[in-house]
């Protein structure tokens, strides 16, 4: 197993604040495995993890394989009346039990941990800091769409703070729009945050070009500025374009249940889409269903996933056919095959062999019960000879 950071250190903590740090677990074994994080030290209280994506959903352990590392958010939640000072605690990273795969070895397994040192630097100071590392927007849009503009921020003092973004949009010296967004919290020490803040309102914007001005502050302090031009351009002007890159089964599908499918789409052409999926679905080459995905959007240059869930009442060989619609461009056609098993109970292949066992037995019933009674009394006289024939001579000879 490898784990990432060697070693946390928050600095400048502030009382009361939170902060949050990204650890990373790898596993390099063929078959991912389950690790369980703990804290310890002193200011094992204060620490806690939780999900990358969601910061409300608490998560104690992490699924690793090999490849890309497994995330997980480290919390750390300094308390009102910690004094200055510098405090310390372990995160502690231990595998499930690992048991030997060989036949005839013991029963016994084994665990593999790895330790992660954490430091925090309580000062009572807040201290408010951060830059704008950069601002973009498509350089072109069509009358109707929003202009986009994405920030992109880092947070490098001690307290979580919702940066201010005033955009300004001005065409030959009249100012267009003019606004002042809140943005996402940002916390402390955790990297780079693109941020997306957007003039809606482009449907009667004259044609021409723009001028945009971004400026960005925290609490009031400035950390920077960026000037841009986007040019606004007639509706159909920028090209439709875009691929299905690909489509996977996300689960393993049996009768009666649902199969999950995914398609990865990826926009190519200039301007931001809303693609569908569109299929058809066949069962043992017949068609049965018409398969449609939500739309996503998905802006010029990027990538989206969308699933689509497909219920399996009937077992057989399955194939997906279909295409992506990116606002009117059909990219290409892709499959996807998979078979769902067909349980045994309803195949009529076992009940067949049911019947023709129980028919048998029923035919060995039958013969038996047509034996005369007391036929094993009365054996043949000797080689060959009738036993009905001996019991008439035997009655006939007074």
């Amino acid at each position: 197993m490898g784990v990432y950071p060697t070693q946390l250190l928050f600095p400048n903590a502030l009382r009361g604040g939170q902060y949050l740090r990204t650890v990373g677990v790898i596993d390099s074994s063929p078959t991912p495995g389950t690790f369980q994080l703990q804290a310890s030290g002193v200011i094992a209280s204060w620490m806690s993890f939780v999900s990358v994506d969601d910061q409300s959903t608490p998560q104690s352990t992490v699924v690793a394989k090999q490849g890309p590392p497994s995330m997980v958010a480290l919390r750390m939640t300094v308390p009102s009346a910690a004094a200055n000072g510098t405090y310390h605690g372990v995160v502690q990273i231990t595998s499930s039990v690992l048991h030997p795969g060989s036949q005839g070895s013991s029963n016994q397994g084994i665990k593999i941990s790895d330790q992660i040192p954490v430091a925090i630097v309580v000062t009572g100071t807040q201290t408010i800091s951060g830059a704008l590392l950069d601002a973009s927007s498509a350089p072109q849009i069509e009358v109707g769409y929003p202009m986009r503009i994405f920030t992109v921020v880092t947070n490098t003092g001690n307290v979580a703070v919702h940066p201010s973004i005033h955009v300004m949009v001005r065409r030959a010296g009249t100012t267009m729009f003019d606004h002042v967004f809140q943005g996402d919290l940002v916390d402390p020490g955790v990297g780079p945050r693109k941020l997306e803040t957007d003039w809606g309102t482009t449907s009667a914007a004259p044609l021409g070009r723009y001028q945009v001005h971004v400026a960005v502050a925290y609490l009031g302090h400035p950390i920077g500025n960026r000037a841009l031009s986007v040019q606004v351009v007639p509706y159909g002007t920028l090209r439709r374009q875009g691929v299905l890159e690909g489509l996977r089964l996300a689960n393993h599908p049996a009768v009666g249940r649902a199969a999950v499918v995914q398609a990865t789409l990826r926009n190519t052409g200039q301007i931001e889409t809303r693609p569908v999926f569109q299929g058809r679905l066949y069962r043992d080459g017949v068609l049965i269903d018409g398969v449609t995905s939500q739309p996503v959007l998905t802006l010029a240059g990027a990538s989206a996933t969308v699933s689509m869930v497909i219920d399996l009442p009937r077992g057989g060989d399955y194939r997906l056919n279909g295409t992506a619609d990116f606002d009117g461009f059909i990219s290409q056609s892709r499959s996807l095959t998979f078979a769902v098993g067909i349980p045994w109970w309803s195949s009529p292949l076992p009940w067949l062999a049911v019947v023709a066992v129980v028919l048998a037995g029923l035919g060995t019933v039958v013969v038996r019960r047509r034996r005369r009674p007391g036929a094993a009394d009365n054996p043949p006289a000797g080689p060959g000879a009738s036993p009905t024939l001996e019991r008439h001579q035997q009655t006939a000879a007074p």
